[in-house]
């Protein structure tokens, strides 16, 4: 949780200070995931290099989590987000995305 203009500023003091996330962890957990590669979540679920995309990621605390893909709200929308999917793009439709 962070502390943002959605509640009041004296709406947030009824939570303890450790239930916020430290903006730190909220920048560091972007630069993991803007890094790429082999990466670990705080539960120890594991990810391996080039694989390392299409990630749900939950920040809380000084913990991040990875969580499975939603079902998605419908089919136009499945047929969109698989035909986006580089890896299962044919090599003539990636110079699309490069």
């Amino acid at each position: 949780m962070r502390d943002t203009d959605f509640v009041k500023a004296n709406g947030w003091s009824i939570f303890p200070d450790s239930y916020f996330t430290p903006i730190e962890k909220l920048v560091e957990t972007v630069l993991m995931l803007i890094d790429g590669g082999a990466m670990e979540d705080s539960k120890g679920n594991k990810v391996a290099a080039g694989k390392d995309w299409m990630l749900a990621v939950e920040v809380n605390g000084n913990n991040h989590y990875f969580r499975d893909m939603p079902e998605y709200c419908d089919k136009m929308m499945e047929e969109v987000m698989k035909r986006t999917d580089v890896a299962e793009m044919a090599p003539e439709e990636m110079k699309y995305y490069q």
